[in-house]
């Protein structure tokens, strides 16, 4: 797994924007993305021995006041508490409070450190309604003043961040995280692997990535529907249907000449505030037999939108596009050209090692007692011989 420093070119390029129907659109993923990343590293570096409240015996209002007023009214104002860590705990409170609610976290699953952010958060929340409940049975019964002591508060949150310091230094969480991690790595090296092996069949290969998704008009009638009937049901009917349509185009890529030279490919299954699922794909051909790459993309998106999905898709045709990119992979690629090969090492991190913070939770489905285990990524199948394949192998040391 990749330090911080250098997944953060890599997530820009993944939260920054959506492509949507050849648009280029800001989303809500772009600030989801940052705060996240922002409270793993929080939650990484989290010390009990850094949280406190200033005056905690005897104070009317302060600290826990403020808090209070925060969460419960919205209050505008900054927190500015003393102590550091508190204050940055709070910061990100009220941003991911507001995604959850707006449902922007949907379908999606998190790294270890920021679900134990959430669950704090679900800690502090609680805590507040039982200290609300105290306060309000003390006024009936004892007819106090409206004017709290909010020294309890403090108590009860401090509380939450001792459970907080509990779970995340137990031995069961620091295994899970790097349970996790080893995934994301696993499946990042598999697809290096991938790619290696595909230059060692050819020396020259022709990249063509196609991103497929569906169009604005489909996606906003389905999220209405789901918002509507509040049944999760329909959200894994719409999952089936995305897997079953990807499902047909690579069956299909046997028989369709667009598909001719293929030598393997590479996908991804992604979720988006604005295009909802949809897929990012590699595929990489025999550049000896088939050239005109953006000519290529085209095609494939065509038949996605038109044949596969029946009118219901869309695609952006990265080939096709005239937006620089650093690292450029697409088209004609040798084994030797070094900025190509790390464009695709880029893409690769892209498609694994981004999932460790924010990735596609896949709808839960059974076949009896067992679980149905999906893949929110593939690759193609490496073929044995290339002998008809057309073109030059590549010969040894080039």
């Amino acid at each position: 797994m990749c330090g911080y420093e250098e997944l953060d070119c890599m997530l820009d390029d993944k939260w920054n924007y959506e492509i949507n129907e050849d648009k280029l659109e800001v989303t809500d993923d772009r600030d989801i993305g940052r705060v996240l990343v922002k409270i793993d590293k929080m939650i990484n570096k989290f010390d009990i021995g850094d949280v406190y409240f200033v005056g905690l015996s005897g104070r009317k209002c302060g600290e826990g006041k403020k808090i209070y007023r925060k969460l419960n009214i919205g209050y505008p104002d900054k927190l500015s508490l003393t102590s550091k860590v508190v204050d940055q705990f709070f910061r990100y409170f009220m941003s991911v409070r507001d995604y959850k609610r707006r449902g922007l976290l949907t379908v999606r699953a998190f790294s270890p450190n920021i679900t134990a952010y959430m669950q704090w958060m679900d800690d502090v929340d609680r805590s507040i309604e039982a200290y609300d409940k105290v306060n309000k049975l003390n006024s009936v019964n004892c007819g106090e003043s409206s004017d709290r002591d909010y020294t309890d508060l403090e108590n009860r949150i401090y509380k939450c961040f001792m459970r907080l310091s509990d779970k995340i230094n137990s031995p069961s969480f620091k295994k899970l995280k790097l349970k996790v991690k080893k995934t994301c790595d696993k499946n990042y090296r598999s697809m290096l692997s991938y790619i290696d092996k595909l230059f060692e069949k050819r020396s020259r290969l022709l990249v063509v990535r196609v991103d497929l998704s569906y169009k604005r008009k489909y996606n906003d009638a389905m999220k209405k529907s789901i918002l509507n009937n509040k049944d999760v049901g329909l959200e894994a009917d719409e999952f089936e249907k995305v897997k079953s349509d990807m499902e047909r185009l690579l069956r299909n890529r046997r028989n369709n000449t667009i598909f001719n030279g293929l030598l393997g490919y590479i996908w991804k299954l992604e979720y988006g505030v604005l295009r909802r699922y949809h897929f990012h794909v590699l595929f990489f051909f025999n550049s000896s037999t088939r050239c005109r790459d953006a000519t290529i993309g085209e095609n494939i998106g065509e038949y996605w939108s038109n044949e596969i999905t029946e009118g219901r898709g869309a695609y952006f045709n990265v080939n096709g596009s005239s937006s620089h990119y650093q690292n450029d992979a697409r088209g004609q690629v040798h084994c030797t050209d070094g900025n190509a090969r790390n464009g695709l090492r880029h893409i690769a991190s892209y498609f694994s090692k981004a999932d460790y913070f924010m990735r596609l939770e896949l709808p839960k489905r059974f076949k009896g007692r067992k679980k149905i285990n999906y893949r929110t990524m593939g690759k193609g199948q490496l073929q044995e011989s290339v002998s008809n394949l057309g073109g030059r192998p590549r010969e040894l040391g080039k």
